[in-house]
């Protein structure tokens, strides 16, 4: 099929768009921790039904304590952590803006990587960064016509964003580590 990938990208934003609105609205309606804490005992039952049937055990019974002990930290600052900023941020800011700050995340994972596995980062990579970080920044500053540069959102919101950007880069890192 000639155009797979563009109908594949477009599906995966369709998707991520829809899990955005409809994840505003629990968090509006449940609350952010109810939302967070419903979603992973959901998660975790479905993965366990998903390793029973494929390995005939609902727990990777292949996996060491040191593993372990690494995924479970990565899922802590990943999904509990940073889904519950991002859900808060839902709450306050919106789905929109929430989305926006969830672009932290791969520099979250670059610096992260840096510093905790010794990885890498290019000139290019540090150039897309700073671009990315200025997006950010023209999107949610507000130059009123005083010509004084405000914050057009709530700070609390931009903070839990910003912890949602954040704990996924870092939750990502830690789980390559495990």
């Amino acid at each position: 099929m000639q155009y797979l990938g563009e109908i594949i990208s477009l599906t995966v934003a369709f998707s991520w768009t829809i899990t955005a609105l409809c994840s505003e609205v629990a968090s509006k309606r449940l609350g952010a921790l109810q939302l967070n804490v419903f979603r992973m005992l959901l998660s975790m039952l479905l993965l366990s039904a998903t390793l029973w049937i494929f390995t005939g055990s609902p727990f990777p019974l292949y996996a060491d304590g040191k593993t372990w002990l690494w995924l479970i930290l990565s899922g802590v600052v990943g999904y509990v952590l940073g889904d519950y900023c991002l859900f808060n941020a839902y709450v306050l800011i919106g789905s929109r803006f929430g989305q926006l700050f969830m672009t932290l995340a791969p520099i979250a994972a670059a610096f992260s990587g840096w510093f905790i596995l010794g990885e890498r980062l290019s000139l290019q990579a540090v150039f897309g960064m700073i671009v990315t970080v200025t997006g950010i920044g023209m999107s949610v500053l507000n130059k009123g016509t005083t010509h004084k540069v405000g914050l057009k959102l709530p700070l609390k919101g931009v903070l839990f964003g910003i912890g949602a950007g954040v704990g996924q880069g870092v939750g990502l890192v830690l789980s390559k580590v495990g």
